[in-house]
């Protein structure tokens, strides 16, 4: 795979091009990534393609759309398409189990780099996490990505001791897949 992983560079690089030739592009990453992955048909690879060029695109959008990978029984290969969206994507970050303050920390971080900088949110397993349903890290982890789909979008926390504590406001603005068993996410993510 190392020759893959070589050709993923090649599409990242490609972004940063002056005068890039979009459908050029849009085949390369559907050919990549087509060789790893199946799909119902070939418009769940198109989807794919597009939302990848997204988390590259996302300054030029007031929103991003949440990309739910889910099916009916494990093993279906959700997990493997958010390995290839970690190639693909801008600034990907695959996670199985994150606390909320760790993630609008790493969401903050990568806005505050100059050039603005993305974390696209690779969230696996979100069945799991949601399924609980008087968890309130879930809760909170929720309202994350609920809320981050537009820009401007923050959450607001507290910081410090005691003697020095101020709140500090965290964006929260972030492209995110979410891959887990259907039935099993919140309503207020996949519902438009």
């Amino acid at each position: 795979m190392s020759d893959d992983i070589d050709r993923s560079d090649e599409l990242r690089d490609w972004y940063a091009q002056d005068d890039p030739d979009g459908a050029v592009l849009l085949e390369d990453i559907k050919h990549f990534a087509g060789r790893f992955l199946a799909f119902p048909t070939r418009h769940h690879l198109v989807v794919l393609c597009l939302w990848i060029l997204h988390t590259w695109a996302l300054s030029a959008f007031y929103v991003t759309p949440r990309l739910v990978l889910d099916s009916p029984e494990p093993g279906s290969g959700k997990t493997r398409v958010l390995e290839v969206l970690a190639l693909l994507c801008r600034g990907a970050k695959l996670t199985l189990s994150t606390t909320t303050a760790a993630l609008y920390r790493r969401i903050a971080a990568a806005a505050a780099e100059e050039p603005a900088s993305v974390l696209t949110v690779l969230q696996d397993e979100a069945d799991a996490v949601f399924g609980r349903t008087t968890n309130p890290q879930a809760e909170d982890l929720r309202a994350l990505f609920n809320a981050g789909y537009k820009r401007g979008a923050t959450v607001d926390r507290c910081e410090g001791d005691a003697k020095k504590m101020r709140v500090r406001e965290f964006p929260v603005f972030a492209p995110v897949a979410l891959a887990g068993l259907a039935g099993k996410m919140p309503a207020t993510i996949t519902e438009p």
